[in-house]
């Protein structure tokens, strides 16, 4: 029985269904990314290995006992690292030079921390950090970390060391750099967005840093602590002193530096789920013209995960097609104000939500379906078509079934896919969500009308 990871690598882990004492094989993963790291160095070997961490939530800090060893980790799927309860404060410990790749950070403080100056990763990408203080906890003064294609949500901006680069990244309710110890930092193709009515702060900084080509909700103020060390100016005000005193003089150096521009943004961030889950599915609506029409806009690549969506949250509304309301049918499914709860007696349990037919109007091409769940116990409880088992193994997935085409009634069948990813179907129109599927024949889909049919259950972690 084929395994279902995506990615290659040279060790494998599953929080759903791994075990520490397998080999760390794509067919016998380990259950923490823990276990990997103390292969990897038990195993000696100083070149750098890929990590390969398929969906689930990680309640770790990865620590490795020496900066010697280099590691690739990367997301599979949905991987959750969650710091909730744990006595450390970080995502990763003295990973010198380590490149992290798609995962979600929750419930740390910083994402990164050590005891040697030659302890920061030095590349962050694809990555969503929800609720950090900041990025790394010891005073680094030399080694640069890039974070790239990052979201940062209700971030604080904070940590400790130089040399940060923030490239292609959006910070939603956060502040990119905050503290004035933090030198030698700079933002670029990067967009700030803020719900507060008036002014924010964006960013502060010092020595040689600034914002290149970068995008700014309305309000956005920011800090030079070698210009003025205790005012926060609007950003304009850095970008027209740039243009004015041209690039070679004091803070305005670098032919690069302080370019922006600031317009009137709206989201759909009014969606299922609570706090800043929500803004973990924020996209921007349609009507953004300053920022879809930009110059700048072909060097900024984040658009392109942030174009206009449609969304859906739990509200009782003849418009929402996962409300009964709105023609949605339920199967042992109970609402209240924070969501959809499975009901009924029994273990193990599950609910569906069959939705009514989702009409966008013409046929589009579908590039990402998100949703939105909490649960107290996250290997366990989950929506999923299938628990672990034949139909949803190795590693275990976040299913959805989904059916589409471009007339009424959908003459199609559902099909698999994967929560958080793009939709794809292969030669034989399995889905890309379904063990067994053929990863190097995958074409995306793209419809008018679109039908889904949603799980919820708490054995994900059981058997067929």
């Amino acid at each position: 029985m084929a395994n279902s990871f995506t990615q290659i690598g040279d060790y494998f882990v599953s929080a759903i269904d791994g075990n520490d004492s397998n080999a760390g094989t794509a067919d016998a993963p380990f259950k923490t990314i823990t276990a990997a790291v103390s292969a990897v160095i038990s195993a000696g070997d100083t070149i750098m290995k890929k990590i390969i961490v398929g969906t689930g939530v990680y309640n770790e800090s990865i620590i490795s006992s020496s900066t010697s060893y280099r590691f690739w980790f990367i997301g599979d799927g949905n991987a959750i690292l969650d710091g909730s309860g744990l006595g450390t404060s970080y995502g990763f410990y003295n990973c010198y030079a380590a490149y992290i790749q798609n995962f979600t950070f929750r419930n740390y403080s910083n994402v990164s921390s050590g005891n040697t100056n030659a302890s920061k990763p030095s590349l962050i990408m694809d990555c969503t950090i929800i609720g950090l203080s900041g990025a790394h906890g010891y005073n680094t003064t030399s080694y640069r970390s890039t974070y790239q294609n990052c979201t940062f949500i209700d971030y604080g901006g904070g940590g400790s060391g130089y040399y940060y680069t923030f490239t292609e990244c959006m910070f939603y309710n956060s502040i990119s750099i905050g503290s004035t110890l933090r030198y030698y930092c700079g933002t670029a193709r990067c967009i700030w967005y803020s719900t507060t009515n008036g002014t924010y702060i964006a960013g502060s900084m010092r020595r040689s840093s600034g914002f290149d080509q970068s995008f700014f909700s309305p309000g956005a103020t920011w800090r030079d602590y070698e210009y003025d060390s205790s005012t926060y100016y609007p950003v304009q005000h850095f970008t027209d002193g740039w243009k004015e005193q041209g690039s070679g003089l004091g803070t305005y150096s670098g032919t690069q530096k302080w370019r922006s521009t600031s317009f009137s943004m709206s989201m759909n961030d009014n969606l299922s789920g609570s706090n800043s889950l929500s803004s973990d599915l924020a996209t921007f609506t349609a009507d953004n013209a300053p920022y879809f029409n930009s110059s700048m806009l072909p060097y900024q690549k984040y658009q392109a995960n942030m174009g206009p969506a449609t969304s859906f949250g739990y509200n009782a509304d003849s418009t929402n097609i996962l409300h009964t309301d709105g023609g949605a049918t339920w199967t042992n499914i109970t609402e209240s104000g924070a969501g959809f709860y499975i009901s009924g007696s029994g273990d193990p349990q599950s609910g569906s939500i069959t939705t009514t037919v989702l009409d966008l109007g013409t046929s589009l091409p579908i590039r990402r379906i998100g949703f939105n769940w909490r649960s107290t116990d996250p290997n366990t409880m989950a929506l999923a078509t299938h628990p672990s088992g034949a139909l949803n193994h190795t590693p275990v997935k976040y299913q959805y079934e989904l059916k589409y085409g471009n007339s009424t009634p959908i003459s199609t069948d559902y099909k698999l896919f994967e929560l958080g990813t793009q939709p794809k179907v292969d030669t034989n129109g399995t889905g890309s969500g379904q063990p067994g599927f053929d990863s190097g024949s995958l074409s995306p889909i793209t419809a008018r009308y679109l039908q889904f049919k949603l799980t919820l259950r708490n054995n994900i972690s059981g058997s067929s």
